[in-house]
């Protein structure tokens, strides 16, 4: 049983270094070409080149050369048996001191077969010196053909391989958007990496031992990350860490670890949820949908029972509170036959009630006939022809001349209220305050950007009428068309008789010139923040003019049924305009 075991250890052995050998270059061979004596060289004798040993006998001189210049006799070792050798240098040749009575030699080289126990047919003698030519013989090399095949295709590796011996460099390929490499490799035992950014580095072994056949080495790359689809329902955007990635749902690649997913959605407070990944553990996942942030409008119409239709979706009749509205800017559009309907925009505040107030404008044809059957304190229409772009207009006979226009910026009709504006602002909107929408200043009363004469308000220039591109009245009517000032509404009230009276149903001046003709002035009311004010018992119409002394503040005209005059006030709140001309 011994006996079998010795020879099972044995055959391994022998495997081992025959495997071993396979694995080394077959090593290449050198010659001695020639060896014998230089008579004429005195080298070994002459001061500076001579050296002696420990008996006091000079060394022998062995010179070396190569007959391949590209040779390096540096790696050449010699050994004289018994007797001491030294080894230098000199001018391209090896200087090779020997002591006396040395008969054979033998050379070894890293890589090449030994020069063992060369007879030099002679004995060293001392003070002599002898040429040696060595003959190297170009080391054959072979190699073996290596097919490298990366999985999946996609993984943008790269790949890092050495010989397994001391001191070999490492070659890095960067593989880009190929998935295989083919290198003809010397044999031999090679490690080898493989790392790429969305996979873990993998590591092997090549034995290279047969040149014959092509090494194929097929590797799959295990990943780090996992294949992750998320959705959200009403196309809420997605974001991972922060960084937004879709609206609606996303689907990529995640590697391991946890990460924060919010959904937003404008006018909704995000939800927040963390996942974990795992490698190769692909999921799907629906994720919590954004919370509507809402407020509440309480909505009340002249006549009630008006059809309320919000951003294009009915939402029943007046009177009603209607929750659940998304906060910000809505149009809200009231309809009831035989009125002319009305569109307003409301803003929403979250969590607040927004109260609406609107007065219904009686249709056309019922305008007529109310007309028609009205008392002999209404007011009629005035209607003499005389117009300027499209827009018509009555001369009062005033002193300034200044005409006056029958109808408001907005109105079709005398009796029509017709838009409002802040001052020096040429649309409606839904919002009027500082901070949130004013144009000609940065969120308050002291930070004016234009318009303004005393730097406590904001920026100076001096300028304190509103130019044409900042006139509603020339930017919508055009032509000769602007807002009047100051002084021409003073005028308005200083030669003009003002009855209170009603056109149509809507409350209102009566404003009659000096001549006997007349205009009228509905009480339209103001906005102020996302409200409408007054509506049918005040009125308050822009002029062009800035108050000087109160950069923040403009003048109008103000009125109700107790009296009249021409004031100042904050320059954001939406009033009327009407228009004048030359």
């Amino acid at each position: 049983m011994m006996c079998k075991k010795l020879f099972l250890l044995l055959v391994i052995t022998i495997s081992t270094i025959f495997s071993s050998s396979l694995l080394a270059q077959q090593k290449a061979k050198f010659s001695i070409v020639s060896f014998e004596q230089s008579q004429f060289d005195l080298s070994a004798r002459e001061k500076g080149t001579e050296k002696y040993d420990g008996n006091g006998d000079r060394y022998a001189i062995v010179k070396v050369t190569s007959n391949n210049p590209d040779d390096d006799l540096a790696a050449y070792n010699f050994d004289f048996g018994m007797m001491n050798s030294l080894i230098e240098m000199k001018d391209g040749e090896i200087w090779v001191y020997v002591q006396r009575n040395a008969k054979h030699v033998t050379i070894t080289r890293e890589g090449y077969n030994p020069v063992r126990h060369y007879d030099l047919r002679t004995t060293i003698q001392p003070g002599l010196v002898y040429s040696m030519v060595l003959s190297p013989q170009a080391q054959k090399i072979q190699k073996q053909m290596v097919y490298f095949k990366i999985l999946p295709k996609d993984a943008n590796a790269i790949i890092m391989y050495k010989l397994n011996i001391p001191d070999a460099p490492t070659e890095v390929v960067n593989l880009g958007e190929k998935s295989e490499m083919a290198r003809n490799l010397e044999l031999g035992r090679y490690t080898y990496r493989i790392v790429s950014e969305d996979y873990n580095d993998t590591e092997g072994l090549l034995v290279l031992d047969n040149p014959k056949q092509t090494y194929v080495e097929e590797i799959t790359l295990r990943p780090k990350f996992a294949a992750i689809t998320l959705s959200v329902a009403g196309g809420a955007e997605i974001y991972i860490d922060g960084e937004r990635k879709g609206s609606g749902s996303w689907s990529g690649r995640l590697n391991r670890g946890s990460y924060n997913i919010e959904c937003r959605k404008e006018k909704h407070k995000s939800t927040f949820e963390t996942i974990t990944v795992e490698e190769g553990k692909d999921f799907s996942k629906q994720l919590a949908t954004p919370i509507p942030i809402t407020g509440t409008l309480s909505l009340i119409s002249e006549p009630l029972e008006a059809k309320i239709t919000i951003d294009g979706k009915e939402h029943g009749t007046t009177p009603c509170n209607i929750d659940e509205l998304l906060i910000g800017s809505h149009k809200v559009t009231l309809s009831k036959e035989g009125y002319e309907s009305l569109t307003v925009d409301i803003t929403i505040n979250e969590g607040e009630t927004t109260e609406e107030n609107v007065t219904l404008e009686k249709a056309l044809q019922q305008q007529v006939t109310a007309s028609s059957s009205q008392s002999s304190t209404s007011t009629p229409i005035v209607q003499n022809g005389n117009s300027i772009n499209g827009h018509e207009y009555v001369d009062l006979g005033l002193p300034s001349g200044i005409k006056w226009a029958t109808c408001n910026v907005g109105a079709s009709r005398p009796e029509h209220y017709g838009g409002y504006y802040a001052w020096g602002e040429t649309e409606t909107k839904s919002n009027y305050a500082w901070e949130t929408t004013y144009k000609w200043c940065n969120g308050s009363e002291n930070t004016m950007t234009k318009y303004c004469t005393d730097s406590s308000y904001g920026t100076v220039d001096n300028k304190t009428v509103l130019e044409p591109e900042d006139d509603v009245a020339h930017v919508q009517w055009g032509g000769s068309w602007r807002m009047p000032t100051h002084a021409e509404q003073q005028e308005l009230i200083d030669e003009c008789t003002w009855d209170w009276t009603t056109l149509n149903g809507i409350n209102g001046y009566k404003v009659t010139g000096l001549n006997g003709k007349s205009i009228f002035l509905p009480a339209a009311g103001c906005r102020f923040g996302t409200n409408v004010k007054e509506r049918g018992t005040d009125g308050y119409y822009w002029s062009s003019s800035l108050d000087s002394d109160y950069s923040d503040c403009a003048y109008y005209l103000s009125f109700n049924s107790s009296g009249y005059i021409c004031y100042n006030i904050y320059r954001y709140y939406g009033r009327s305009v009407r228009p004048v001309s030359e």
